[in-house]
């Protein structure tokens, strides 16, 4: 007997609890794990230039009190703006992707906690030395959520300057090694231009510097998941001087912008846009007022947002989106800017910006 005392004569682990003590204990547990969490959480900032910001939740709430904001359609000089703001947790990870096709994942709590005042960390400045011979080489960033049944459904598509186009299935993302993956093989001449997060059903909208609009169904057969190793599928023929400006995820009912490089601006339903197969042309979803003009950029027209135009000699002009026309696909476009000689609008970045609770 005192050998099996030796041997299985372990501390009792269950307790017997009447039905008040049981309550008090799982509020007690409830406040420390509230405690922890709290503790835990952090807002990541995204910049247009390529800068991440972390910083804690108090020292947000200071910075916005004192941001000066942009004024509302006036062309201003500045330096860079935040175009997403996420609230995260340390363990949770940002997915990070190159021109060159690859991918790697930072971990938030690795991420420089950053003063009210100071622009932030060049993203690419937090990749292995390897990936930071290219200047400006992130093409896209995300914060992944911590739970990986939050990832199911979703996919990551790669678009290649070129118009070769895949799609991945984004858990094959989550906690990369140090030295990053191959997301997409890109040929030597070529290189990754977009990569958005997308779910089957979603309606992919692309646009080039002519004005032609394609729209794909998110499925199989148009665009069907592939492993990571492979070099994709050509989804758009360019013309001669013909480059990509965009492409975006939408439902059949929302409303995309376009944004000429002369300033021009409309918003146009996705449904006036038919939905076509890998090598069709697709349609001219917009009419030039000046035959030197091109399209510069296609983004989402999302209800209650605004949009900042970027010109080539860094200037900015914000607008809220229900300010700019909607118009068919015949529209040219309301002239939202008067540019310098030679000023061009280059880009346009829709703030995403979700407010933390107090």
């Amino acid at each position: 007997m005192r050998s099996l005392k030796r041997k299985y004569a372990d501390p009792r682990r269950t307790r017997i609890l009447t039905a008040t003590e049981r309550a008090t204990e799982t509020a007690q547990l409830a406040e420390i794990a509230a405690e922890e969490l709290v503790a835990e959480e952090t807002i990541v900032e995204l910049t247009q230039r390529g800068y991440v910001r972390r910083l804690t939740p108090k020292a947000f709430q200071k910075r916005q009190s004192n941001l000066e904001d942009l004024p509302m359609g006036k062309l201003v000089e500045r330096d860079d703006f935040t175009t997403e703001m996420h609230r995260a947790i340390e363990k949770q990870q940002m997915l990070v992707l190159t021109r060159s096709g690859k991918a790697y994942t930072i971990n938030v709590g690795d991420i420089p906690l950053t003063p009210r005042q100071s622009k932030g960390t060049p993203t690419v400045a937090l990749l292995p030395l390897t990936a930071q011979g290219e200047t400006e080489s992130v093409v896209a960033q995300f914060v992944l959520p911590s739970d990986l049944e939050d990832l199911k459904g979703w996919y990551l598509t790669m678009l290649t300057q070129q118009g070769r186009i895949k799609r991945v299935a984004l858990s094959e993302f989550m906690n990369l090694s140090g030295r990053g993956l191959t997301a997409t093989k890109i040929k030597e001449d070529d290189e990754l231009a977009y990569a958005i997060q997308v779910q089957v059903g979603d309606q992919l909208v692309i646009a080039t510097t002519g004005g032609r609009i394609l729209r794909f169904q998110v499925d199989d057969e148009q665009i069907p998941v592939m492993g990571r190793a492979a070099q994709g599928i050509q989804i758009v023929r360019l013309r001669k001087q013909e480059a990509l400006v965009g492409c975006v995820a939408l439902g059949t009912e929302d409303e995309m912008l376009l944004v000429s490089a002369q300033g021009y601006a409309k918003r146009m339903q996705v449904k006036l846009v038919r939905t076509i197969k890998r090598g069709d042309l697709g349609i001219q979803g917009i009419q030039f007022a000046l035959k030197t003009d091109v399209l510069a950029a296609i983004a989402p027209a999302f209800p209650d947002t605004e949009v900042t135009l970027i010109t080539n000699e860094d200037r900015m002009m914000k607008n809220p989106i229900e300010a700019i026309p909607q118009q068919g696909r015949e529209g040219k476009g309301d002239r939202l800017v008067k540019l310098n000689k030679q000023e061009l609008v280059k880009e346009v970045a829709i703030a995403d910006i979700e407010q933390p609770e107090e």
